[in-house]
């Protein structure tokens, strides 16, 4: 029953005003995010439908009003644009679409814009920018304020982030500060774990250990031991970027804190921590909202990731369009349908798919 409920017909959008249909049990997932979101939908999947192929996004731009657009493996490696984006990006922009940036990405969405800015994408080339760092500053905030009715100490956090806060655009051991919390040096004086990176554990203290991670998934070094103690105590894991990895050039494959996610949760006395930013609900909805605002009904999510960009923007009624030349552009190398992809990662069929972000 759950796989015929995910073959039901749907409506594509072709400037059509009605989303596409969705099955009853993917959703009853809608809620779920994470390795368990995998799990439960995977009964729901998955590619019953055709995945309409194009070639470049002139062949569906009459039928959106508005793109939300992912970052990495879309429009940069992290490092610079990649080729094709900043001439889709001016057609589209050209065309009258309007464009809000969705990312996991831990920068706040105007640190993020102007990142976007330094590698050559115009601020006019967008209406704004919504990552999961501004959904992590929103909940930081929530616990200060909380906290402080309470007449509770300062909130003591240990971090988890970038060697360089500043290229990376994140949250310097001063800025926590400056939002009201003290930094732990240790697991047994904290409060709660932030980790927006993988480089340095209890970063801004004495206690200060640097990692591997980033480049080698098998060296967790302090890591570990962090999560460990943070899952048997029941201090709870806050993740701003809940991505796996990111593929930069030349196909170099950068880990990222939602590994730490899926860590924290297998550990004894751990759970899956909220999800701040993609595949969560809260992100598209928010960012479909703004969209909305500017007059665009009919929108289109961009993005390379299965599990992040199309099983997020599924679960929300949005449209797709999968970009195979990012995070999985190795697997389907390698000669890994889609359709086997897409079960792989509990996901159903993406709308559209497009080799790169080209107009």
């Amino acid at each position: 029953l759950a796989a015929a409920a995910a073959c039901a017909p749907s409506v594509r959008w072709r400037g059509s005003t009605s989303a596409p249909l969705r099955s009853a049990a993917a959703a009853a997932a809608a809620t779920v995010v994470g390795p368990r979101a995998r799990r439960a939908s995977r009964a729901a999947s998955v590619a019953c439908a055709a995945t309409a192929t194009i070639e470049g996004l002139r062949d569906i731009a009459e039928s959106y009003e508005g793109f939300l657009l992912d970052q990495y493996g879309v429009l940069h490696d992290g490092l610079q644009a990649l080729p094709g984006a900043l001439e889709c990006l001016l057609e589209l922009r050209k065309a009258g679409k309007k464009i809000i940036v969705v990312s996991n990405s831990p920068c706040e969405g105007p640190k993020s814009a102007s990142r976007l800015v330094k590698m050559g994408f115009g601020s006019e080339l967008f209406d704004g920018a919504l990552t999961s760092g501004d959904l992590v500053r929103r909940h930081l905030d929530k616990m200060l304020a909380e906290a402080a009715a309470k007449g509770s100490a300062p909130l003591r956090v240990a971090y988890v982030s970038h060697q360089d806060n500043v290229r990376r655009a994140v949250w310097s051991p001063d800025d926590l500060q400056g939002m009201g919390f003290e930094l732990a040096a240790s697991l047994e004086e904290a409060d709660l774990v932030l980790a927006n990176g993988v480089e340095v554990c209890f970063k801004g203290t004495a206690s200060e250990q640097t990692t591997n991670f980033e480049s080698d998934a098998s060296d967790w070094g302090p890591l570990r031991p962090l999560l460990t103690a943070a899952a048997s105590r029941g201090v709870p894991l806050i993740v701003g970027n809940p991505d796996q990895v990111v593929v930069r050039s030349g196909g170099k494959v950068v880990n990222c804190p939602g590994q730490l996610a899926d860590e924290y949760a297998r550990l004894p006395g751990g759970r899956e921590p909220p999800c701040f930013g993609k595949p969560g609900p809260i992100i598209f909805e928010d960012a479909r909202t703004a969209l909305r605002a500017l007059g665009a009904e009919r929108v289109c999510h961009v993005g390379d990731s299965l599990h992040h960009d199309i099983g997020g923007a599924q679960r929300t009624g949005v449209p797709t369009l999968f970009v195979r030349g990012g995070v999985h552009a190795k697997e389907l190398g390698e000669g890994a349908p889609l359709r086997e992809l897409c079960e792989k990662y509990g996901v159903e069929a993406p709308t559209h798919e497009i080799s790169f972000f080209q107009w």
